[in-house]
């Protein structure tokens, strides 16, 4: 049992190395120049949440769905203004607007949404430090570009499970 439970192990370098390489292929045709660093970025987004548990103690757990996000940042009064917030938040559209947009879609505007993203990004690069300013203000405006990747990367993970490999 040792043995099978040794071959199931995926630690976070394997999961993030997945989800990096799974982006690389969708996006290995595709015509608008990508940085690296919002690709390593948005990788290690979908990396984390795929290890983090709804019900887990974690400090920044992972919402319902884009519901949760527009009760916590548009409904509510006293929107955050910490810069982790507001990139946990960007992070989540990321997840929900993205990765799960044709699910969200069918209660959702992901389009709506990745607005929404965009402020979020845009308003954590304010309070980031100057290094990061400059790279969370890019990622602000590519939010859609990679909401719609992460889509595709959905739509081709799903395709590939019905393939055999030998």
């Amino acid at each position: 049992m040792s043995e099978f439970q040794e071959m199931l192990k995926v630690d976070s370098e394997d999961t993030l190395r997945f989800f990096f390489s799974s982006l690389l292929q969708v996006l290995v045709n595709n015509k608008k120049p990508y940085k690296e660093s919002q690709l390593l970025y948005v990788s290690s987004v979908l990396a984390h949440y795929a290890q983090v548990t709804r019900g887990g103690d974690e400090s920044k757990p992972v919402l319902a769905g884009l519901t949760d996000i527009f009760d916590l940042f548009i409904i509510n009064r006293e929107v955050p203004t910490d810069a982790d917030i507001l990139e946990w938040g960007g992070s989540q559209i990321i997840l929900f607007a993205g990765f799960f947009r044709d699910q969200m879609r069918r209660r959702h505007n992901p389009a709506f949404y990745d607005r929404i993203g965009q402020a979020l990004y845009l308003r954590a690069s304010r309070e980031k430090s100057y290094k990061q300013r400059g790279f969370f203000e890019e990622l602000s405006s590519n939010v859609p570009f990679w909401t719609s990747s992460c889509c595709r990367l959905s739509r081709y993970l799903r395709h590939q499970r019905y393939l055999l490999n030998n």
